[in-house]
């Protein structure tokens, strides 16, 4: 699978991992967030084969990111079934 980073989007350019957002993948990937030293928010995605995605925000483009899972959290609790 082969990354392109632009402007802190990743864009996946293999056909296989064409997916929505309720696709559910047996992937382990660690996540790492921190402030990088040239004043960015970093997000750091290390996934399994060595996939290392580094993806760097503005602090503005960082809150709104946070907002966003926020709002989706949310959304999620309030319409989250319950598990079997």
């Amino acid at each position: 699978m082969r990354f392109i980073l632009a402007r802190g989007t990743a864009f996946v350019t293999t056909q296989e991992a064409i997916m929505g957002i309720d696709t559910e993948r047996d992937i382990e990937a660690n996540l790492q967030i921190g402030p990088t030293d040239n004043g960015m928010v970093r997000l750091f995605i290390e996934a399994e084969g060595g996939i290392e995605i580094p993806m760097d925000f503005t602090p503005d483009e960082a809150v709104e990111i946070a907002e966003e899972i926020m709002a989706a959290a949310h959304r999620a609790g309030k319409g989250a079934k319950p598990k079997r």
